[in-house]
């Protein structure tokens, strides 16, 4: 009688542990198809996102419909900042321009235009497009790998023969003369000496590493993950002269887009780090405002601090006594004076359109806060209506009066100064 009656309760115990675990089975087995619906409903959100992003003309907070619910896409744009730089480029008319606007602390893109004169619409078609050369501003990109790998000073010299804006074969030759002359690879810098950089990369790169840190800086790779941003294209060289042309800009074949130029300057700003670049703050459900997909932000180092502080001084040479130095001297000497700026020109004659563009790429910082960072090109046909430079200067002081006004009694804002660049330059 005791051995059935134990018998009778180890079944019991059986069919409750049974029990038990199928209960425990359906639960994972319910846990692992909600996470499959959650990562399918995502990419079906994200898949439709950047659908409706694709068919606007211009940025602007949107609703859409997906599996019969409302949901809101807000971007970043600050309508402030959009406005006026859309008065400033009605004002001018360029034949194309397309300005980005980034916000150094958070990589959130706060002001994205293009226009054409033909239409004299606005549009954001050229801003997310990668058909643009980019001339000049790989110099950003080849001289953070001479000052990493090469090991380089800013102050160190290089001779040169000819144009420093020409680039033929004969002017990389490494042999001196009586007619050679010298130039630092920060004057080189801030003047744009196609030369100079054309033989440091010849005599101290190989095409590996100017590869590898055009890639640490988004060449060839995904910027964006909120919206599509066509890849920025850095080519294979298929000899010395044509690494020389790579290492300068002085080809068509390196392209970029307006947002990438933009990141070239933050990443300078944000002492070396990259961060992926934003343009939607949100998206939300209209019946209940929940937040229904948030975008993480990447953070990456690209260069070490002190190859970001040399960076610095070549771009902050540039502004004050190189290539952009002209549209600077307008700026309000209340604000040059608590405003690190730094900036990188070019210019070149291609691309889709078709046209010569002007490029200038820009960071801004006031004490103990990241700044903006700033990216225009203008692309002109047979006229020129407004350099680049100077309609970044027109935004930048905009910005700084307007929007995120300076506070001047901040205590220590003098400290700027210190890091100011010696402009005593041989031209």
């Amino acid at each position: 009688m005791k051995a059935i009656l134990k018998y009778k309760y180890y079944i019991l115990y059986v069919i409750i542990f049974a029990f038990i675990a199928i209960q425990q089975s359906m639960a994972y087995l319910s846990k692992i198809e909600r996470k499959k619906q959650k990562e399918l409903f995502a990419i079906k959100m994200n898949t439709k996102i950047k659908q409706v992003f694709l068919k606007q003309n211009q940025i602007k907070d949107t609703i859409f419909v997906l599996e019969n619910k409302k949901y809101k896409i807000s971007y970043s744009i600050n309508n402030q900042l959009q406005k006026f730089i859309k008065r400033r480029i009605k004002r001018y008319r360029p034949d194309y321009s397309a300005v980005v606007v980034i916000d150094n602390r958070t990589g959130q893109i706060i002001s994205a235009i293009d226009y054409a004169r033909d239409n004299n619409k606005f549009s954001k078609s050229l801003v997310f497009s990668n058909t643009h050369p980019s001339a000049s501003l790989f110099k950003i990109i080849t001289s953070a790998d001479l000052l990493e790998s090469a090991s380089l000073n800013i102050n160190d010299k290089f001779f040169y023969h000819g144009k420093g804006s020409t680039l033929y074969k004969w002017q990389l030759k490494n042999k001196k003369t009586k007619w050679s002359r010298y130039q630092s690879l920060q004057s080189a810098f801030a003047i744009s000496n196609n030369v100079i950089f054309g033989k440091a990369a010849i005599q101290r790169l190989n095409y590996d590493s100017i590869f590898s840190m055009a890639s640490r800086f988004g060449f060839n790779n995904n910027l964006m993950t909120d919206v599509h941003l066509p890849k920025s294209k850095f080519p294979m060289a298929v000899n010395q002269y044509n690494l020389a042309e790579l290492a300068t800009g002085f080809n068509k074949q390196t392209t970029i887009a307006p947002v990438h130029a933009a990141v070239l300057s933050s990443v300078v700003a944000n002492d070396g780090y990259l961060l992926s670049p934003r343009i939607i703050n949100k998206v939300t459900r209209l019946d209940n405002t929940e937040s229904v997909i948030n975008y993480e932000q990447t953070k990456k180092r690209v260069i070490s601090k002190q190859t970001t502080k040399s960076l610095q001084k070549m771009m902050r040479m540039t502004v004050d006594r190189g290539t952009a130095r002209n549209s600077f001297n307008k700026l309000r000497n209340s604000l040059r004076k608590h405003l690190y700026i730094g900036g990188k020109t070019g210019s070149i004659t291609g691309g889709i359109p078709y046209g010569k563009r002007d490029w200038f790429t820009a960071f801004a910082k006031p004490y103990q806060d990241a700044g903006i960072s700033i990216a225009v090109m203008n692309i002109n046909k047979k006229k020129w209506y407004i350099r680049s430079s100077e309609l970044a200067q027109q935004i930048i002081e905009f910005y700084f009066t307007k929007i995120n006004k300076l506070n001047y009694a901040v205590k220590g804002i003098g400290q700027l100064t210190e890091n100011k660049v010696n402009t005593k330059m041989r031209l």
